[in-house]
């Protein structure tokens, strides 16, 4: 048998001489604890030092990973873990931080394969839960999101991240009591978190009997848990308590004052944005549509019904409403076409992309092959698979050629409301930066009406348009359109609870103006 070999040392990486292996650990305490006292880089300095003359030091390992992981520096944190997760495959803690890694470097399905390594090692973990749970509502996957959360304050019930993260996940269902009930839960649990008392704001104050504007008033950074962009989340919260308190004054300079600060934060992204935006307008009205019968639409394959508009314009409210209908399972935002467009490049030697907008068309029969083996596993049997996803309007036009029974229902509504409504929201995605100014958000709004004119136009036996204010008003009628576009039969019991925000930019219309004429 051979004898197992100790890791040799990198590339051009001298052995220091003088840290005998009895102290190795009093060392790497020592590190352990700079490393806590935000002293990173003497801490990298130790870790190194001990790697060096140790190369399979996996104590060592899992510090440096800790450290990079604490910069951002995931690449680094990647190889530290990987060595030591190849020296201890079967220690759960190892597992959890490479999975963190993976996620961090957008690698969502290598996470989720190596967090459920860990799970089996550590079936009870709450942190392996609460992290599988984070990933799946961050790709959209709500019911699975749901199932770990809930495990998460089965065994940990005072886990303040988890109930929140679960209000989320509820909300995106429809599952209002729920978000309430998990929303007390979780402000019980931690009523310094900024991002709970956010989402509490955004609720009715009769049924969340909390002063949150008196809580986030008497935040003080210097004393709560450090978060990113602290100030900024603040100023979103109170402007939403504010606006549910009837002080639309006192919001409208909040949001004023901390949307300018991210616009100006976010000018040479929103520049980016601009071009992509006159890119994907000039293909649209370029390209010409040709539907295409596929081999799979023979096959037992369920419907596509992309529901499409501008952020805030009553999609999700939409889909809901769709998801009463027999056959008819919800896949709100899912990266279904994006994973499609990345698999066909990657397995045919492109560039990756995520867009079908830059894919060559040599790549059309095997995105369709991909795609359709991805919504046969999500649909899970259903007859329709919806999805949500407003940056899917440039792919229209080739999702209606490549995707076999695939529909498109767009939402339009009041451009005051959806304005109103994008001003008052924090985009932490980074996608959303024409939102910080009142120019430049009904600018996008106008955009995006205009390339749902254009689809309509080209493909108008895939296509329906409907308004969220009919919608509000009438939701058999919106629903008997939507369910007689994609041939579904209309449910025969109630219709779930849609809200109402008609008119929500009344108080502001004023101010909206003046903003637009500044």
């Amino acid at each position: 048998m051979a004898r197992t070999k100790a890791l040799p040392k990198a590339p051009g990486q001298k052995a220091p001489q003088g840290i005998p292996a009895a102290n190795v650990r009093i060392e790497l305490a020592k590190a352990d604890r700079l490393r806590r006292a935000g002293k990173l880089k003497r801490a990298t300095a130790m870790c190194e030092a001990m790697l060096a003359q140790y190369p399979d030091y996996v104590a060592a390992l899992h510090t440096l990973g800790l450290i990079h992981m604490e910069t951002e520096n995931y690449w680094a944190a990647l190889s530290c873990f990987v060595r030591a997760a190849m020296l201890n495959p079967k220690d759960p803690t190892i597992l959890i931080n490479l999975g963190n890694v993976y996620f961090g470097l957008g690698a969502a399905e290598q996470s989720i394969q190596t967090l459920e390594q860990a799970k089996a090692f550590d079936p009870d973990n709450p942190v392996i839960h609460n992290t599988l749970g984070e990933i799946y509502l961050e790709r959209r996957e709500y019911e699975l999101a749901v199932a770990c959360l809930e495990k998460v304050l089965a065994l940990d019930p005072a886990h303040a991240g988890a109930a929140y993260h679960l209000s989320g996940a509820y909300g995106h269902m429809g599952r209002n009591d729920d978000v309430i009930a998990v929303l007390k839960r979780a402000f019980k649990a931690d009523p310094n978190a900024i991002d709970i008392l956010g989402a509490i704001a955004q609720e009715r104050t009769e049924v969340v009997p909390i002063d949150v504007l008196a809580a986030i008033d008497a935040l003080d950074e210097g004393n709560v848990k450090p978060v990113k962009d602290f100030p900024i989340r603040v100023a979103f919260a109170r402007a939403t308590a504010l606006h549910n308190r009837g002080r639309y004054e006192e919001a409208w300079d909040v949001l004023l004052n901390v949307n300018a600060v991210l616009f100006d934060r976010n000018k040479t992204a929103f520049e980016d944005h601009l071009r992509r935006r006159e890119y994907n307008l000039k293909q649209a009205m370029e390209r010409t549509v040709k539907p295409r019968r596929h081999s799979a639409e023979s096959a037992d394959v369920p419907g596509s019904l992309f529901i499409l508009g501008p952020s805030r314009s009553g999609k999700t409210s939409l889909e809901r409403l769709v998801g009463a209908v027999g056959g008819v399972r919800r896949g709100y935002e899912n990266p279904i076409v994006r994973n499609s467009v990345l698999r066909s490049c990657q397995l045919s030697g492109f560039l990756s992309l995520n867009h079908l907008a830059g894919m060559p068309d040599t790549l059309d029969e095997k995105f369709t092959d991909i795609y359709v083996d991805e919504l046969l596993e999500r649909a899970a049997g259903a007859k329709v698979f919806t999805s949500t996803h407003p940056g899917r309007i440039p792919d229209v036009g080739r999702l209606a050629a490549l995707v076999p029974r695939g529909r498109f229902v767009f939402v339009k509504r009041d451009v005051d409301d959806i304005a109103l409504r994008i001003f008052m929201k924090h985009y932490r995605s980074g996608s959303n930066t024409y939102s910080y100014n009142v120019e430049t958000t009904y600018a996008e709004i106008a955009n995006y009406h205009r390339m749902i004119d254009i689809w309509v136009d080209k493909v108008p036996q895939s296509c329906l348009v409907v308004t969220y204010e009919d919608m509000i008003a009438d939701p058999h009628a919106t629903l008997s359109q939507v369910a007689n576009l994609c041939g579904l039969a209309m449910p025969s019991g109630p219709l779930p609870e849609l809200g109402d925000d008609r008119g929500c930019a009344a108080p502001y219309r004023d101010l909206l103006g003046a903003a637009r004429a500044a």
